[in-house]
């Protein structure tokens, strides 16, 4: 076999997966280019806020996530028998998403119900992880083991080329509604006509009764 030792040698993969929060990805640092050229960029799925290329320099950063080529063009004179370009697939992959918390629930101090975590999140990538004061709980815990006011929980979810994302979750126990109580045994007249406020009779009443 003769070599055409006037080819190149430009030595890309096929394919690359990168995360989307990646800002200064050095092409050709990254494959050993050093043979004068120019990379650009082919939107495969027309899809929305491509990557950007300045130079050689990849930026990710606020792309949508998917699939993209990048087209690398030899620009110094070479021989006609060689190749001059070279396609480099690139599949962008998006953050890990915990989503954002959807309601706040107020569970009653003396109830003990199940509670399904996942139920208070929205737009969240499935299969995080659920911690409470440092422990790893299930994804539906038994309200009894809540404290009386706020109870902070944290899902977190991650993907090996993003890292992890996390949310924090709140759930507030309250305390149980007080009717209190009499505070000592009132007389009247049958035909007083007195005008009684009942509230003033009682003690320890939570308002609004």
């Amino acid at each position: 076999e003769v070599l055409d030792c006037d080819c190149p040698i430009v030595t890309v993969p096929n394919g690359i997966d990168l995360c989307v929060n990646v800002s200064d990805y050095n092409l050709d640092d990254r494959f050993n280019i050093t043979i004068g050229g120019q990379w650009s960029l082919f939107n495969v799925d027309g899809l929305p806020d491509p990557p950007v290329i300045n130079g050689n320099i990849l930026d990710l950063t606020g792309s949508t996530p998917g699939a993209y080529s990048l087209i690398f063009m030899i620009t110094d004179s070479i021989s006609a028998q060689c190749d001059d370009e070279f396609t480099l697939n690139v599949n962008v992959i998006a953050q890990p998403n915990p989503g954002t918390q959807d309601v706040i629930p107020v569970i009653c101090e003396e109830v003990s119900q199940d509670l399904a975590l996942n139920s208070l999140l929205i737009n969240n990538d499935p299969g995080g992880i659920w911690t409470f004061e440092g422990m790893t709980v299930n994804d539906v815990i038994n309200t009894s083991i809540l404290s009386p006011g706020d109870n902070i929980f944290t899902y977190t979810v991650e993907n090996t080329l993003c890292g992890d994302s996390a949310v924090q979750v709140l759930v507030e126990v309250g305390a149980p509604p007080n009717a209190g109580e009499q505070s000592q045994p009132q007389q009247w007249c049958e035909n007083s006509g007195a005008q009684v406020s009942l509230d003033n009779l009682l003690t320890g009443a939570a308002t609004g009764g």
